[in-house]
């Protein structure tokens, strides 16, 4: 999905389907959750109707979670790949349209493979968008660039069609090649995003043993973690993970929760204590009562985290909040997965490091508003004037070479603008 739009268009063609009872689509998280009624339509039926929108549907469940991540992993592959091979060639084309002047023709077998390798995913889902009667972001990013491609290329090879007017034949194969990968690139920036995400919670789940040994009748057996059921006596050795929260019924050992709660240090529990699902038995056999199983447990529970604002942790608890936060400062003392999942890191873990972190923040937030003041008053004067508002006033239109001019100055302000923060000093 490229925009919430797309949410919305998979949500209103299931709820007209027989049978659905309930939609809801998380854009944020690529997952729709349906509520069906079995007898009248199928998983098969709901998978059609939203591949005949565009997008692919893979139900978790099943051992079906490592494929789900495989085809996430080739789809950012996949983006990666257009986005490099466009910018390789967007380069050229805009120095050669601003700088160096080369000729059309050129200009036109540079931008050809960004227009329709690059473009590809583009075309594919405006064209499923116009077929089902929506237009998204997909279609404003076609239409736009196939229109300056195709003026630019019948300037290039049909220059006699301009000739009746007053209007100089011109070029815009740089708009076209610079938006399709400016575009892929804002694409895989927030592939790459979710996928972090989507790593971070798949290693908490590696943390869940599989296997417990239960008590049945006189004996312990092996089963799987997921038949254990509240008030069973598990038996645990050293060295292996808690399958489940509960209560110490008998033995004493140290408990490694380091992964839980940052702490390097083990603890002793013993007859009583609480012990929680992932953490490990580090040096004797105990036995415990299940009290919480399943999506109860403490590490099932952090793993669901509701998302957050500003969130600043060190351990396997906070990662998954680290990785969702609009920004997740982790402590440089805690642990691998935390660390991994933070934006910003905290090395000699001195608190006060939030504080000029956000402060920096904020300056770094100002500094992109009047970036974007730039940029908006740029097109707002610019724009009007492209498309010939001053011509039936003035005569005046605005000349390619001075469009280029002002696009160079608006870039060259913005770099210089942002390299003010090098000289930014926190007063904390």
């Amino acid at each position: 999905m490229s925009c919430v739009n797309c949410a919305k268009k998979i949500e209103r063609e299931l709820i007209e389907a027989l049978g659905i009872i309930d939609v809801n689509v998380d854009f944020a998280k690529e997952k729709v959750f349906v509520e069906y009624v079995p007898t009248l339509i199928s998983i098969k039926d709901i998978k059609k109707i939203i591949e005949d929108l565009g997008y692919t549907l893979m139900v978790y469940g099943h051992g079906k979670e490592t494929t789900i991540e495989e085809a996430k992993e080739k789809e950012l592959e996949d983006i990666k790949r257009r986005f490099l091979i466009s910018v390789i060639l967007a380069i050229p084309v805009f120095l050669g349209s601003m700088v160096f002047k080369l000729k059309p023709v050129f200009l036109f077998l540079l931008t050809t493979p960004i227009q329709f390798y690059g473009g590809y995913p583009f075309y594919k889902n405006a064209y499923l968008a116009i077929r089902h009667k929506f237009f998204d972001m997909n279609t404003l990013v076609s239409l736009c660039t196939t229109s300056a491609y195709v003026y630019s290329v019948l300037s290039t090879f049909f220059p006699s069609i301009f000739s009746e007017t007053n209007i100089k034949p011109e070029v815009y194969y740089d708009s076209s090649a610079i938006i399709i990968t400016f575009v892929l690139l804002g694409k895989f920036l927030e592939k790459r995003a979710k996928s972090k995400t989507s790593q971070v919670i798949n290693r908490l789940l590696s943390l869940k043993p599989e296997v417990a040994f239960v008590k049945r009748g006189e004996d312990f057996v092996a089963i799987p973690v997921e038949e254990i059921l509240k008030g069973d006596i598990i038996l645990i050795k050293p060295s292996m993970r808690i399958p489940v929260d509960g209560e110490i019924i008998d033995g004493t050992s140290y408990i490694d929760e380091s992964m839980l709660t940052g702490e390097s240090t083990t603890k002793e529990k013993k007859v009583g204590d609480e012990v929680y699902e992932g953490t490990i038995n580090i040096n004797a056999v105990i036995k415990i009562k299940a009290n919480r199983i399943g999506q109860e447990t403490l590490l099932s529970r952090i793993i669901k985290k509701c998302r957050k604002v500003v969130m600043v942790g060190d351990g396997i608890n906070d990662a998954p909040a680290l990785a969702r936060a609009d920004l997740g400062i982790a402590m440089g003392s805690g642990t691998d997965i935390a660390i991994e999942s933070g934006d910003i890191v905290l090395v000699n873990g001195d608190l006060r490091g939030v504080l000029r972190a956000l402060e920096l923040t904020e300056k770094t937030f100002k500094t992109i508003k009047w970036n974007l003041f730039w940029a908006f008053i740029y097109n707002i004067i610019g724009i009007p004037i492209a498309s010939g508002a001053l011509y039936p006033f003035f005569g005046v239109l605005l000349n390619p070479m001075f469009a280029g001019i002002a696009m160079a100055f608006s870039s060259v302000f913005v770099v210089t603008n942002s390299l003010r923060l090098k000289k930014f000093k926190v007063s904390i």
